[in-house]
């Protein structure tokens, strides 16, 4: 049975109107149905424009009174226990007087199923925020759903990344592995909840100058905790990866790498490290101001022999410019090519950085020395050699004095 009406909905206690009511009247159809596990439980269904799946009233034992006086006039109300809400109706008086004649078998546990509607609380849409896709024919013909927090699409093949990915902003894991994307919009550095990003098995490293633009985004910069960029032909990695602040997981494995950036020791949220199969020979000095739970240097040509280093290491004092970038690195300062000169950028992205963890602008200060992988690591994976080659960009002599005489930088 249902009646097409209108309906004001007010809680009793407070005296106010009830979620999704108005003080004046709103077109509504109410209906009465059953449940089909539970013939003889019936309830109310309140369908409006608040309520498009319909909010359920439960009426046996759960009707305090129903009020009939101007029923000619086609008024009715109807007070429930629980909530303790009133509803006040409104409708044509022939189709009111049957509706209430259903109503009252109801409550009296004498109505015909057959009289009442099929109906039962339609839950809401759930939205999807979970998405594999394994296949180019399981891509949505409408497009990804907007609500996706997870987005796999590895094994695709696919050589452009997928610009409709960007309009995701609730997506926080991406996996794009093992496809053939050469290059990622700068637009991926603005996606504001990413956490995860796997990119392993592609070919961001088949360029000869990669772009590494998107690295530099505000938002990636601030959220992002885990980057995948293993199996990427990788001949080197920036130094802006440094700019990820909140970054736990890195792992460059199976690459080309001959050395890491120079501002890895910078990243203090950093627990994880995972650099296999590269051509490294020489880790940068800096590593040892970080406290890593686990490291992989395995299958590198790390050397255990102490390198030649600069003999004529002097220090003389900074300028103002060395000093200004020293302090924007050191405190984070979120800077870009859009917001200060391009040289300044480039200043700033090409800075060394001490054992110590503070930048140094000077590169004829550079030493080699012989530190073990333990000293900044609980658990190591390596191919016997614990004892390597570190090199570092000294900023001064007291730096330079505890670094050739293997103290460690805490």
């Amino acid at each position: 049975m249902r009646l097409r009406c209108e309906v004001r909905a007010v809680i009793r206690t407070a005296g106010t109107v009830a979620p999704g009511g108005v003080f004046r009247p709103v077109v509504s159809t109410l209906a009465l149905s059953s449940s089909p596990a539970a013939p003889a439980s019936s309830f109310l269904l309140h369908f409006c424009a608040a309520h498009k799946n319909g909010k359920r009233y439960k009426l046996n034992g759960n009707v305090t009174q129903v009020f009939v006086r101007f029923c000619n006039e086609g008024k009715a109300t109807i007070q429930f226990k629980e909530p303790q809400c009133d509803l006040f109706i409104q409708a044509d008086p022939v189709q009111l007087k049957a509706f209430l004649r259903i109503l009252k078998l109801c409550l009296e546990g004498k109505v015909d199923s057959s009289e009442l509607s099929n109906l039962t609380v339609v839950p809401k849409n759930t939205a999807p925020t979970k998405l594999t896709v394994s296949n180019v024919s399981d891509i949505p013909l409408k497009g990804l759903p907007r609500t996706l927090h997870t987005l796999q699409m590895s094994g695709l093949h696919m050589c452009l990344f997928k610009r409709e990915i960007l309009m995701l902003r609730s997506l926080r894991s991406l996996n794009l592995s093992n496809n053939r994307i050469e290059k990622l919009p700068s637009e991926v550095g603005n996606m504001p909840c990413l956490v995860e990003l796997f990119l392993n098995d592609n070919l961001l490293g088949s360029n000869s100058a990669p772009d590494w633009r998107w690295i530099e985004g505000l938002q990636i910069t601030s959220k992002l905790k885990l980057l995948d960029l293993s199996f990427n032909q990788l001949f080197g990695v920036p130094n802006t990866i440094s700019k990820l602040k909140s970054l736990v997981t890195l792992k460059l494995d199976s690459n080309k790498l001959k050395c890491l950036p120079k501002g890895i020791g910078t990243m203090k949220t950093l627990r994880f490290l995972s650099t296999s199969q590269n051509n490294l020979s020489v880790l940068p000095a800096n590593l040892l101001c970080l406290r890593l739970e686990k490291a992989d240097f395995s299958l590198n040509p790390l050397s255990d022999e102490c390198l030649a280093s600069n003999t004529s290491i002097g220090f003389k004092m900074s300028s103002l410019v060395e000093q200004s970038a020293a302090a924007v690195l050191k405190y984070k300062i979120f800077y870009a090519k859009n917001l200060i000169p391009y040289t300044l950028v480039d200043y700033l992205d090409n800075s060394n950085y001490c054992a110590c963890g503070k930048p140094t602008f000077d590169s004829r200060n550079y030493a080699t020395t012989i530190f073990s992988l333990k000293s900044f690591c609980e658990a190591i994976i390596c191919d016997g050699k614990y004892d390597v080659n570190f090199g570092c960009y000294l900023c001064s002599h007291k730096c330079h004095k505890k670094f050739i005489s293997n103290r460690r930088f805490r």
